[in-house]
């Protein structure tokens, strides 16, 4: 590798595009990186010609340790057109255009393929909302699932939507892990960045297919090739299907210049100068995860268990220099991992975990821990 890029996002988890592919024409690693590098140049070119840049998208497609991923969960037994979607949609439509995330990524779609009783479970657990929400079959249950809303945009949006529609039931913290999260195979509708939403388009250039009325609320729609769209600007809903996670890590190492194992078959290590340093450095993030001060074969151990079905961000290869001496030696291949861990308050915590990763080996050292 010699041209430095980041890429924030890949989608092989749930869009099966570039899986298919290598079963079909035999694709090698190093072609699937040509191919996956090609894409992200040519929806960077679409955005900029836009006056967006990619590298603005990234908080709104990763997870961020201080931002919070939110269901707001509505009966769309309450709505009157069978067009229930659309209709839910001109309530918080405008609330996301006046009190929401000014980059996000916008998902929707009902709860399916989770039994009756645990769905009735895991809402009575997580809904923040009234105590006696109507029990319905899961289906019924409607999804508006957002990405970096801080505590007080959230705040602000659930009061809104109380007081536009009766529909709304409340909303589920999907910061971290619940049960709900495996039953939300939610398409992705649009991207927010400022006055702009980033739809799929179809084959003539058409944006926003689906009709929701962004521009109602004053939103610029601006679409983006739909299989470009479906694998570098659509967020991945970590649904906690293992088999997933190890066929998107495929892929996704292939493009740090991996050979298509997944990320669980690699070694993860620190050595004690690392290990110093994430003390020193990280100390608080280790403490609070139960990590600090062990030895760190132990900890490289904990952090490959929770990594290993875990998907992976932020992928960059980074030119190695002295100075401003080019040194080859130092060029370095990065990815970030989100991990949990219980906290010191017997709750769950969400971590950001940085990688530099090795191909010749396919081994990862742990560099930061946050």
């Amino acid at each position: 590798m010699s041209t430095p890029f980041t890429i924030h996002s890949i989608n092989a988890y749930t869009h099966g595009l570039l899986g298919s592919m290598i079963g079909m024409f035999g694709l090698e690693p190093s072609q699937m990186r040509e191919l996956v590098l090609d894409m992200h140049g040519q929806v960077t070119e679409r955005l900029r010609a836009e006056s967006i840049e990619y590298s603005d998208l990234r908080n709104a497609l990763t997870p961020t340790s201080k931002k919070h991923e939110v269901a707001f969960i509505f009966d769309s037994t309450r709505v009157e057109s069978w067009h229930y979607g659309l209709e839910l949609a001109e309530s918080w439509i405008p609330i996301l255009s006046d009190l929401g995330p000014e980059k996000t990524a916008i998902s929707v779609g009902d709860i399916i393929g989770l039994p009756a009783e645990l769905a009735w479970s895991a809402l009575h657990r997580h809904l923040v909302g009234p105590e006696d929400f109507p029990i319905l079959s899961p289906e019924l249950y409607f999804v508006t699932y957002m990405t970096n809303l801080t505590a007080g945009q959230l705040k602000k949006m659930d009061s809104e939507l109380r007081n536009r529609t009766s529909a709304y039931l409340g909303y589920v913290d999907c910061t971290v892990w619940n049960p709900l999260k495996f039953a939300m195979l939610l398409p992705q509708v649009g991207l927010r960045i400022g006055s702009k939403i980033i739809t799929t388009a179809d084959e003539d250039g058409n944006a926003n297919l689906p009709g929701y009325p962004f521009e109602a609320s004053g939103f610029e729609t601006i679409g983006v090739d739909d299989d470009q769209y479906s694998i570098l600007l659509d967020h991945r809903l970590d649904n906690g299907v293992p088999a997933w996670a190890e066929d998107d890590s495929r892929i996704a190492l292939s493009v740090l210049g991996g050979d298509f194992s997944p990320l669980s078959d690699g070694d993860v290590f620190a050595n004690d100068l690392r290990i110093t340093y994430l003390q020193e450095s990280h100390g608080a993030s280790l403490q609070r995860a139960g990590l600090f001060g062990i030895d760190k074969d132990i900890l490289s151990g904990a952090v490959k268990e929770k990594i290993s079905s875990g998907l992976v961000y932020n992928l960059r290869f980074i030119e190695g220099s002295r100075g401003s001496e080019r040194v080859p030696e130092l060029d370095a291949s990065m990815f970030t991992v989100q991990v949990e861990f219980p906290d010191e308050e017997a709750g769950v915590k969400r971590y950001q975990v940085g990688l530099k990763y090795r191909a010749v080996d396919h081994s990862s050292e742990i560099t930061t821990f946050f």
